[in-house]
């Protein structure tokens, strides 16, 4: 973890220094809020990290249940296959 936090806040540092340079609208985006909010580099790598865990957590959780809920009913999978081949057909990937 003391490598990803090294790395957070070097990322964190130069986007800092962006900042700083060119003229970013106040709250233009989380970590812009951030920035306006504190300029400590540490505070703001460590709650990007946490948004960014939080939200692998939740996205994770989501897949495995939907997995589990079209396991236990195999006739939405087959609405859901009839829809997708309707659509995309099968002889190409879907993008």
């Amino acid at each position: 973890m003391k490598d990803v936090n090294a790395l957070v806040e070097v990322i964190i540092r130069d986007v800092v220094i962006k900042y700083d340079r060119e003229d970013v609208k106040e709250g233009e985006s989380l970590l812009g809020h951030l920035i306006t909010v504190t300029d400590d580099t540490k505070v703001i790598a460590n709650q990007t990290l946490n948004i960014l865990l939080a939200g692998r957590g939740t996205t994770a959780s989501l897949i495995t249940f939907t997995t589990f809920c079209l396991a236990m009913h195999p006739e939405i999978v087959q609405r859901l296959r009839q829809e997708i081949s309707d659509t995309l057909g099968f002889d190409k990937a879907p993008t």
